[in-house]
């Protein structure tokens, strides 16, 4: 008979299999170290922090991780996203000319391309990222950034922290991807609950008189003289 022709596409298939999503697991990182920024001048000046990490990415390992799949390895990468277009950070800018210091929130905005921004308007006042290791980098923009309010008074070194008013609005996402180039996302590590970032104020400091400067003060002060005699009628 004449043959059938088997080698159409319709006869026979080979399914892919792709990777597989972490699923993380915030209590794989224990107690959170948060990336701390201080608002000081910078050293030699002063004790300021411009630039802080915080390492996730045991939240994504272990009986978290994920797999390639029988493809095998491709890459894995990492990105911070915001849920919504300009969410609250509940940090708020220093304005002098307010009763209490408490000027305009910093609005956090997805740059869509893995950083999110940290907005006073049109200024940028810092950023967040995370590198190839699950490593998250909270830094400010400027060498001379933006002053943060600060709610306590009593305390010159007291924190303010980055807590965004819903939980899940801004998170890090881990994806894999296999070596034919299939990927897959994970659901995302919220980092936007008040402990992963936060900024220390810089406060007045008082600074003791050298012995010099007692000494100058000393021959420059004008002499007081108080006479006793007694007061003419």
């Amino acid at each position: 008979s004449d043959g059938l022709d088997i080698g159409t596409g319709d006869f026979f298939s080979v399914e892919d299999d792709g990777p597989v999503a972490a699923e993380p697991n915030a209590q794989l990182l224990g107690e959170v170290e948060a990336a701390v920024l201080d608002e000081s001048a910078a050293p030699e000046d002063g004790d300021g922090v411009y630039s802080a990490t915080v390492d996730v990415s045991a939240v994504f390992a272990g009986a978290a991780a994920g797999d390639y799949g029988t493809d095998g390895a491709g890459s894995i990468g990492y990105a911070v996203s915001l849920a919504g277009a300009s969410v609250g950070s509940g940090l708020y800018i220093l304005d002098a000319e307010s009763a209490d210091g408490k000027g305009a929130e910093i609005m956090l905005v997805d740059n869509s391309d893995g950083t999110v921004s940290g907005m006073n308007g049109d200024d940028e006042v810092f950023t967040i990222s995370v590198d190839g290791n699950g490593v998250v980098t909270f830094a400010y923009t400027d060498a001379d950034p933006d002053n943060i309010w600060h709610a306590d008074s009593s305390e010159n070194d007291d924190a303010s922290v980055l807590e965004t008013a819903t939980s899940g609005q801004l998170v890090v996402t881990q994806t894999i991807t296999d070596a034919d180039g299939d990927s897959v996302t994970s659901d995302g590590l919220d980092i936007g609950t008040g402990d992963f970032f936060s900024v220390e104020d810089d406060g007045p400091s008082a600074r003791a008189l050298t012995s010099e400067e007692i000494r100058e003060a000393e021959i420059t002060a004008p002499e007081m003289l108080v006479d006793e005699s007694p007061v003419d009628d």
